[in-house]
């Protein structure tokens, strides 16, 4: 999980340095525009923020992608804890059930010494 997270932080930082990009871009295109931009520039201004664009919604996709991996996993590892708390009581409740039935065994062993003992003392 600590992978993925610092996967999707990374991919985040990509985002953002692309909206920077972009709003420079737009800055620029406004800029040049205005000091009369030739239309080879234009096309490749354009060009180049339809590329910025497609970067960034595959930015998302990955984003979303490996979200969905963090909460597939998330929800993998509760279910393990799950499991691993259950297993934990069965075994304390099967270790308490043994002792139990060993004391009550080892009790009746000694009252069976005590009767046999007792039994055979002679009367006074």
């Amino acid at each position: 999980m600590a992978l993925l997270n610092t996967q999707i932080a990374g991919l985040h930082q990509t985002h953002d340095s692309l909206n920077q990009e972009r709003v420079l871009a737009w800055t620029q295109l406004s800029n040049g525009l205005t000091a009369g931009m030739s239309g080879a520039e234009l096309q490749f201004e354009v060009a180049s923020m339809a590329t910025r664009a497609y970067r960034q919604e595959e930015l998302k996709k990955q984003i979303a992608r490996l979200r969905q991996e963090r909460i597939v996993q998330e929800r993998s590892f509760r279910e393990a804890q799950k499991q691993r708390k259950i297993l934990d009581n069965l075994r304390e409740r099967k270790l308490r059930n043994y002792l139990q039935v060993r004391g009550r065994h080892e009790q009746q062993q000694i009252d069976d010494l005590f009767m046999l003992r007792r039994s055979s003392e002679p009367w006074s």
